[in-house]
């Protein structure tokens, strides 16, 4: 093994880069920033992630963090259109956003006096609400029985979830998300 490998050294530039990068925090959405570059993190409308980097040894911190912001921007007004200024003012929508509209089935078990266990079909609403200033998780039940009503507790459901995800649906529409069944 050589011992005599000359050990890689960052120029003075990449050193006070380094040096003011440490705990450095973007106050930008999808910005984030590195010793030698400024970092873009765009969600895209199909679930995934269109990733780029500016980099500041040559220019400077400043212009390569107005460079990443209006990149981000272009690319974001390219991929999401006309909701990409909710998108981009919206705190955790990404966290609240539903993977699909419809209501889904569960069942639960009871146990009678007599011992018999009977179990239950239920639609489930599953939704995010702004409590106190904290998103807590919210739910409804719409139960199908012995599967009499079931177009009924479907319909049912289907209206809540609609109603609780209005603002979203564009949104899932751009990610196709969103299967379009009128409900009346």
């Amino acid at each position: 093994m050589n011992m005599n490998k000359k050990k890689h050294t960052l120029s003075p530039r990449a050193q006070k880069l380094r040096a003011e990068w440490k705990g450095m925090k973007s106050d930008y959405r999808f910005i984030s920033h590195s010793f030698n570059c400024v970092k873009i993190h765009i969600h895209t409308p199909d679930d995934g992630m269109y990733n780029r980097s500016v980099g500041c040894l040559k220019e400077g911190r400043e212009k390569a963090l107005k460079e990443a912001v209006k990149q981000r921007n272009k690319v974001g007004k390219e991929l999401w259109g006309n909701c990409w200024n909710t998108v981009l003012n919206t705190p955790s929508l990404f966290e609240r956003l539903p993977h699909t509209l419809e209501p889904d089935i569960i069942t639960k078990k009871r146990t009678l006096l007599s011992g018999e266990v009977r179990t239950t079909d239920y639609y489930i609403v599953r939704w995010k609400e702004l409590v106190d200033g904290e998103y807590k998780p919210k739910s409804r039940l719409f139960s199908h029985g012995n599967g009499n009503d079931k177009l009924s507790a479907y319909t049912k459901a289907k209206k809540v979830m609609l109603e609780v995800n209005k603002e979203f649906i564009p949104i899932l529409k751009k990610m196709g998300r969103f299967n379009i069944i009128k409900v009346d």
